[in-house]
């Protein structure tokens, strides 16, 4: 999963690998025209001169080319490309749900915009959701309906969820309306006088 910065150039990269019946994710980041082991450069000086690679958000060039659209944000690269792939604008952070970025310069890609934040149903997930409030205050949580333990969204899918129930879902409640009527007084000659 390539993360590129808001030009479009390469800037890190998440490999997932199949661990026995597990999973692992290896980080690189995009140095010099050439991916290089690790999130971060451990040389001093190559942090203070490039910011220590500051995280970004997935998908970021389209976050930035549509910024009046909400942003549905999830774990993994892999839930926001498949709601990516259903017309929808995703996006995650590398490093798992205990690793959700706290610093302002990740949290500023969300200033004055929408945000649907998606929690796994486990543990990690309330952690990550935590993290998430801490860091984008206005994101809005949606708890998907029947979700299994260990569920995501890309499970909640999968079991027949539709962009129409999510979209439902992330639109508040319609407010009661009503019609006021003017109040009519009448003739004030004809109320009687207040007895004493």
């Amino acid at each position: 999963y390539v993360y590129h910065d808001k030009d479009g150039e390469p800037y890190h990269r998440v490999t997932r690998y199949a661990v026995g019946g597990g999973k692992s994710y290896g980080q690189e980041r995009w140095k010099n025209g050439q991916w290089v082991k690790g999130a971060d450069d451990t040389d001093p000086e190559t942090k203070k001169a490039l910011g220590n690679y500051p995280p970004i958000p997935y998908n970021l060039p389209a976050i930035v080319a549509n910024p009046d659209e909400p942003i549905w944000l999830v774990e993994g690269e892999k839930n926001a490309d498949d709601l990516i792939a259903l017309g929808l604008l995703a996006t995650t952070a590398k490093g798992g749900a205990t690793s959700f970025p706290l610093s302002d310069d990740f949290a500023v890609w969300f200033d004055g915009v929408t945000v649907y934040a998606l929690p796994d149903n486990d543990d990690p997930g309330e952690t990550w959701l935590v993290r998430v409030q801490k860091a984008i205050p206005h994101a809005q949580t949606i708890i998907l309906p029947g979700l299994p333990p260990k569920g995501d969204v890309a499970d909640w899918l999968e079991f027949g969820g539709t962009v129409e129930e999510l979209t439902a879902l992330a639109s508040p409640p319609e407010k009661p309306t009503f019609t006021p009527t003017a109040f009519d007084l009448g003739d004030p000659t004809q109320i009687p006088p207040r007895q004493w």
